[in-house]
């Protein structure tokens, strides 16, 4: 009997565990939950956009040059003395005017010259009076004789002092002459300045003995300064360069900075365009002239910075206008100098654009956009032309200072993605 209960337990148990399986396979499918179909929402990337409006656009060429100065002279005496005398601001940093007397040599010694020849010469008058009087009486004697005597022409101006008398005249040419290099050897005694003047050296010292070889003074030109800047060849043809008389250069301002302070502009102009290329870059070397770069016409009252000589400034010049070009940021302008375009259907395209001019945060473009379309200043991660695009507010103003910053925009799936405020590179 047992064992006919153990063989009945080995059948029946795994029919009822089969069994029970089975049913709790069926009842969690008859419960199971309902999932009903979706469509999958396409996300859209939201943009931020800029409307380009086309216009003319002043172009300035923007290049830096070291400022050198435009007249330098070394200043030596001519005549060999003692200095007397010397200007106060003849030392380093000194501004001397034209005209004004730089040092003095003692001149006693020529102005004894200068008296001597002037005896000399009223010796050479009497001496040359009295041949007068003598050829007068030579006529006289000659007069009488000439016809006794058979002589020749030349014999008849022996007779008649003719060479003692040019000889007399050459004395007084000449005593006139060495009185004329006295008075200049005197008015050389004192030395003064050709043009408004900045002393960069000086070598003397009151008392002490100069000499034509000694040097007095270094000096450069206060009235103009120039700046040597080297620009690509391509945009002389802007360039207006400046008459034999220096005038009608384009005009120029010059930038330069010191610490903290924002930049000191200076008017200038354009001068000359040099003979050759700069070692660097193979560029053209240009002049720019700065007036007054000291400030020293200034009125009174209006306070200028001065430029000085080696200073490293920025000189942007005057190239002209182009007509109707757009302003593009440089944050908008992609690879092989592309910008994304929202054309009037929402719709992202990739425009090529062609450049005609560079600034440092933005670019001029020939007009190619049409009056719907926006401008794409946001990046995305992904760009397929004709992908559609959405506005992330109104369109941004592209002559806004903060345009150059604008950040990148990406699926405005979280809150940092958003868009920000509008801002400008151009």
């Amino acid at each position: 009997m047992k064992r006919f209960v153990r063989i009945l337990v080995k059948i029946l148990l795994p029919i009822v565990v089969l069994s029970g399986a089975a049913w709790t396979v069926h009842t969690l499918y008859q419960t199971r939950p309902v999932v009903s179909k979706v469509k999958p929402e396409v996300m859209v990337p939201l943009v931020r956009v800029a409307e380009v409006r086309p216009k003319d656009e002043r172009v300035v060429i923007q290049a830096f040059g070291t400022v050198m100065p435009a007249r330098e002279v070394a200043l030596r005496s001519q005549v060999s003395g003692r200095l007397v005398a010397q200007h106060p601001a003849l030392m380093p940093g000194g501004i001397i005017f034209a005209g004004d007397e730089v040092v003095r040599i003692d001149p006693t010694d020529y102005v004894l010259r200068v008296e001597q020849e002037q005896v000399a010469i009223e010796l050479a008058d009497a001496e040359f009076e009295l041949e007068r009087g003598q050829q007068v009486v030579a006529a006289k004697e000659w007069a009488m004789l000439k016809d006794e005597i058979d002589a020749s022409e030349e014999m008849a101006d022996f007779a008649l002092r003719k060479p003692q008398r040019r000889l007399a005249a050459a004395r007084v040419s000449a005593a006139k002459n060495r009185l004329a290099l006295a008075k200049l050897d005197e008015d050389r005694t004192v030395l003064r300045v050709p043009f408004n003047s900045l002393v960069v050296e000086e070598f003397v010292d009151e008392g002490q003995i100069v000499t034509p070889q000694t040097l007095v003074a270094n000096l450069v030109g206060t009235d103009r300064f120039w700046v040597q800047v080297s620009i690509p060849l391509d945009q002389i043809s802007r360039i207006q360069f400046a008459d034999d008389a220096g005038q009608g250069g384009s005009p120029a301002a010059v930038y330069l900075s010191v610490g903290d302070s924002p930049p000191t502009a200076r008017e200038a102009h354009v001068l000359r365009l040099l003979g050759d290329l700069s070692e660097s870059g193979r560029m053209a070397r240009v002049l720019v002239a700065i007036e007054d770069p000291l400030g020293l016409d200034a009125p009174d009252d209006v306070e200028v910075d001065p430029i000085l000589l080696n200073s490293y400034v920025r000189v942007e010049i005057e190239a002209g206008t182009l007509e109707d070009v757009c302003a593009i940021p440089r944050v908008a302008l992609r690879e092989n100098d592309r910008v994304w375009v929202r054309d009037g259907a929402g719709r992202l395209q990739i425009r090529e654009i062609d450049i005609v001019w560079r600034r440092p945060d933005s670019v001029l473009v020939a007009n190619a956009f049409a009056p719907d379309e926006r401008l794409i200043l946001s990046r995305l991660a992904v760009v397929l032309p004709g992908m559609a695009v959405r506005v992330g507010g109104p369109s941004e103003s592209l002559e806004s200072p903060d345009i150059a910053r604008a950040p990148s925009a990406t699926q405005p799936s979280s809150p940092e993605n958003q868009p920000v405020a509008a801002q400008n590179g151009g």
